[in-house]
């Protein structure tokens, strides 16, 4: 390891293939899919339990801010940004 004269480590170089192929986001936007069509099912057949959406609706803004914090305020679904 090597050090900066503030005492720092400096960042290492990292091998990269400037070729290398990016996963696709296809599963997520399935998935996006899947939870839509749920939703639509659940409110077609049965009459909506607020409460329980409201709730639902919470938790869901919970995990997102959490994903955000943790992946460094980047959106999942931007294909532009590096990583």
């Amino acid at each position: 390891m090597k050090f900066s004269r503030r005492g720092i480590f400096r960042a290492m170089q990292i091998d990269h293939d400037p070729n290398e192929r990016r996963p696709t986001n296809a599963i997520w936007w399935a998935l996006l899919a899947v939870l839509a069509l749920q939703w639509a099912w659940y409110f077609y057949f049965f009459k909506p339990d607020w409460i329980a959406v409201g709730i639902g609706a919470f938790t869901a803004g919970v995990l997102i801010s959490w994903v955000v914090d943790i992946t460094g305020n980047k959106w999942p679904f931007s294909g532009t940004s590096q990583r």
